[in-house]
């Protein structure tokens, strides 16, 4: 386990719990929860940025560069018969999506 990711994962984890609970209590901060992702998101990605040393040198990852753009639309799949290894490639990744999607929903109320 690397500490610097464990440490800035437990504060971001603080931080939005702290949130959701400040909104519920307070309706003058009411907007903390909803936007506490956000800001959570926002605040990691300025970090690594500002300090490349977290990434660097304490293993802190990061998506990186994402290019600009749309992804070329491919219809090779659906010219093919569709057999059961194709659903078993994307088995994991659907599972993944459908979670975090889940989770989402969850973050949000």
């Amino acid at each position: 386990v690397k500490p610097a990711p464990l440490i800035l994962g437990t504060i971001f984890l603080s931080f939005l719990a702290i949130t959701k609970r400040i909104s519920k209590k307070s309706r003058r901060f009411r907007m903390l929860g909803p936007i506490g992702p956000l800001l959570t998101c926002m605040a990691g990605t300025l970090l690594v940025w500002a300090w490349p040393a977290l990434s660097e040198d304490y293993g802190v990852a990061h998506v990186g560069h994402v290019p600009g753009g749309t992804i070329p639309i491919s219809f090779g799949a659906l010219k093919r018969e569709v057999t059961w290894e194709h659903f078993q490639a994307i088995q994991v990744t659907t599972f993944s999506v459908a979670l975090i999607g889940y989770m989402e929903s969850i973050a949000i109320s």
